[in-house]
């Protein structure tokens, strides 16, 4: 119990340092809240963070497409969209997979 408090206040007070020192949009903290998760582990709080920020009314997305990311830029590409395959540099991933290392979509939608 007492680890899911340190680690809340932990991911809390990084939150809030990014936001007073930075100019982060707040639709990149939410994107970077996966990323601190990430760092502290499985536990319950982190878990808690995976579930508000990824189930949020949103539909299901689709985890098994096939993305271009580009590695620069930390976003990625749609299959039959303008810069699919064609940024560099870049690499090829599921959809599932780019999400989890924190890319994020070039359109701000998910491929469905």
């Amino acid at each position: 119990m007492k680890w899911a408090i340190v680690t809340s206040a932990l991911l809390l007070g990084l939150v809030v340092a990014m936001l007073y020192f930075t100019q982060v949009s707040s639709r990149d903290l939410v994107a970077a809240i996966p990323r601190f998760a990430a760092m502290i582990g499985e536990t319950p709080t982190a878990a808690r963070l995976r579930q508000l920020v990824w189930h949020t009314g949103e539909p299901e997305i689709n985890s098994n497409i096939r993305i271009w990311a580009n590695r620069h830029t930390g976003l990625y590409y749609c299959p039959k969209t303008k810069f699919y395959g064609e940024i560099s540099p870049g690499v090829y991933m599921v959809q599932g997979e780019a999400l989890q290392r924190g890319y994020r979509p070039a359109d701000a939608q998910p491929c469905q």
